[in-house]
């Protein structure tokens, strides 16, 4: 007998919880072994970050991606910056993207990121993510092509945090679809939800950072309860 759609439901949510529990044990666990003799835990970072755009956190993911001889489609993409984006504001508590997430029918995305990409439909990214630098020095104006990076961040603690927080969100994150990852963001109460049930009646309303970091510190917090 075929389970039933609540029933698949249930259990995709039981995953999706499991998947996020595991990202919070994770980072608990980077968190306890970054300590000072004393025993007290280190600040290996600054609280004066400037957020990055969601094409630098994205090239990152796609360098992993590379790496591990894995496709990305926009929509996961989309999915593993949000990710990223949450657990940095909850272990960190200020924000790694310079743009608010919107609540989109299919869950959270980042505008630029998804005009930057959409080219590619459904199928796998081709490429990295791309800005572009101008000048104009003696009449003569220079255009350049460049390619975003966590990189760009101006402090190099900033710069590690950053990337182990992308990097963890990989590994955990990394094998599933756009689409699964996508019902892992409409679980109820989420960020999310929350925001799609108030604006239903139009797309596009801006996911509130502090609704976003709420939810992944009580995965922190939960995970650190149980352990």
């Amino acid at each position: 007998m075929l389970p039933t759609r609540a029933a698949r439901k249930k259990r995709s949510w039981r995953i999706m919880n499991a998947v996020v529990n595991k990202v919070a044990r994770l980072s608990i666990v980077r968190a306890r072994n970054n300590r000072s003799p004393s025993g007290r835990a280190e600040k290996s970072y600054s609280y004066t970050q400037m957020p990055i755009s969601s094409l630098a956190v994205a090239n990152c993911f796609l360098d992993l991606a590379e790496e591990a001889e894995k496709a990305v489609t926009p929509m996961k993409i989309q999915k593993l910056v949000y990710f990223a984006h949450g657990w940095h504001l909850a272990l960190k508590g200020e924000p790694l993207v310079d743009e608010h997430p919107e609540a989109w029918q299919f869950g959270p995305v980042f505008p630029d990121l998804y005009h930057h990409f959409k080219e590619f439909g459904s199928g796998p990214i081709k490429r990295r993510a791309y800005g572009h630098e101008s000048s104009s020095k003696g009449g003569v104006f220079k255009f350049r092509l460049t390619t975003p990076s966590l990189d760009e961040l101006k402090d190099e603690t900033d710069i590690q945090f950053a990337k182990n927080v992308v990097r963890r969100v990989w590994e955990v994150y990394g094998s599933w679809t756009g689409v699964q990852l996508s019902h892992f963001t409409h679980v109820p109460g989420g960020p999310w939800d929350v925001t799609w049930q108030a604006n239903s009646d139009r797309k596009g309303t801006d996911i509130p950072d502090n609704l976003i970091r709420i939810y992944f510190a009580s995965k922190v917090e939960q995970s650190s309860k149980a352990s």
